[in-house]
């Protein structure tokens, strides 16, 4: 082992018992680890390997959960802030945009230097959320920068650091709309040829601000009506 790798992992404070430690092995031979169904051209384990001379725990964080996305650009704000991380350092995947001239990025892969390195997957824009948490969105259009997921690339001592860093994620979400729900009326009709059944289908409309749409004052008659409905003489 060179005393430049040695000092390293000295300094990352990595268990010469960890059982993905791999101090000994050329860089050479690292590159060469094939990696099944790996979808980028460059391993996001071997990148791993190849800055710590270490197999990777890996932690998921994923959309959807609880209906909450995870927004991108509030999450790199919070990593330039906690981790002094700078973003010109990220390896990032994209397609050009023709109509907007610029490139959309579909991946990126951060390295905190400290054990531990994120990769943002499926990067997409979504302008069709709510957003209760009052973030800054991306696009003029409220569209926001969403990552259906967060992979986290870490040596077991800093388990404890990516359970937090996994949680706070959590917080920087905006929300999926709730899916619509539908009901079908059967209505009885009648015509020259006698009675007959007619359906109609009625969308329970979303609403997420009851004065907005129906003024000030029927908020509190809302109420009333509720708490009318769920006592036991109306139940």
């Amino acid at each position: 082992m060179s005393d430049k790798i040695e000092t390293k992992l000295n300094e990352l404070k990595i268990n010469s018992m960890y059982v993905g430690a791999l101090p000994n092995i050329s860089m050479e031979a690292l590159l060469q680890f094939n990696i099944p169904g790996d979808r980028y051209a460059v391993s996001s384990i071997r990148l791993f390997l190849g800055k710590y001379h270490a197999l990777p725990c890996l932690l998921t964080c994923m959309s959807g959960t609880d209906r909450k996305l995870l927004h991108v650009t509030t999450i790199l704000e919070y990593l330039c802030n906690e981790f002094k991380h700078d973003l010109n350092t990220d390896l990032i995947t994209g397609n050009y945009n023709s109509q907007t001239n610029q490139m959309d990025i579909s991946a990126r892969f951060c390295d905190l230097k400290n054990g531990i390195m994120l990769e943002f997957q499926d990067i997409y824009l979504n302008p069709g959320v709510l957003n209760p948490n009052q973030l800054k969105a991306d696009k003029s259009d409220d569209g926001f920068s969403i990552a259906q997921t967060i992979t986290i690339y870490y040596l077991p001592h800093q388990m404890p650091s990516v359970s937090e860093l996994c949680k706070s994620f959590y917080k920087m979400t905006v929300l999926s709309p709730e899916p619509s729900i539908t009901f079908t009326l059967h209505m009885v009709c009648r015509n020259q040829g006698g009675y007959y059944l007619s359906c109609i289908t009625i969308k329970k409309p979303l609403i997420t601000d009851l004065a907005l749409y129906y003024g000030n004052d029927f908020v509190s008659v809302h109420e009333k009506i509720i708490k009318s409905l769920n006592t036991l003489e109306n139940k």
